[in-house]
């Protein structure tokens, strides 16, 4: 059974209000200057430089995001009611995309049922677009198709998708983009998390 809405594969709208908007701007400021060289995940959950991926990012501790997290899982079970039992959005992200050319190829965030790293959901929410960004653009593949749909966000909108679908950021070239990543998976936070 998928785990979305054969009729509508993602998610779309604003979903985080001014105080939301204000604490994730605020926490972009604090962990900017943290960001470094992203990498990728392999098969055996090792880490990597990878050439399919060229921007810059910094995790952070769903603690300091707890709101934002519970209304990613507000949004998803809108959605799809039938989302997953205890969802949860326990993995976060910025990722800063800058010319020339930074980008994400085409790749997918976890197998379907998410086997390799718990992420059943993807979510992206524009955080910071400079006004003459040229690319940068998110580009998501239907599943089981080669058609794809590019997406222009605009600042604070999130899509939310399965995290199997295939997907990529565009190449940045010009401006800026940085954006919250987010993924939801099975479990609730433990209390010491």
């Amino acid at each position: 059974m998928p785990n979305y809405p054969l009729s509508d594969p993602f998610f779309r709208d604003f979903i985080f209000d001014e105080v939301q908007q204000k604490h994730i701007t605020q926490k972009l400021k604090e962990h900017e200057p943290d960001m470094k060289q992203a990498k990728t995940y392999g098969s055996d959950k090792g880490i990597n430089l990878s050439d399919i991926r060229s921007c810059y990012n910094v995790s952070l501790r769903h603690r300091e995001f707890f709101d934002v997290s519970y209304s990613l899982k507000e949004a998803t079970e809108a959605w799809y009611p039938e989302v997953v039992p205890n969802l949860w959005y326990d993995q976060l992200e910025f990722v800063r995309y800058l010319p020339p050319a930074q980008t994400f190829q085409r790749h997918q965030d976890d197998k379907e049922g998410g086997p390799q790293h718990d992420r059943i959901y993807t979510t992206v929410t524009m955080v910071d677009k400079s006004d003459d960004l040229e690319g940068g653009l998110l580009r998501i593949w239907l599943p089981n198709t080669e058609k794809s749909i590019d997406i222009d966000l605009e600042p604070f909108e999130t899509v939310i998708f399965p995290a199997h679908f295939f997907h990529e950021a565009t190449p940045v070239f010009k401006g800026r983009r940085v954006i919250l990543i987010a993924w939801g998976g099975k479990e609730l936070p433990s209390k010491s998390a």
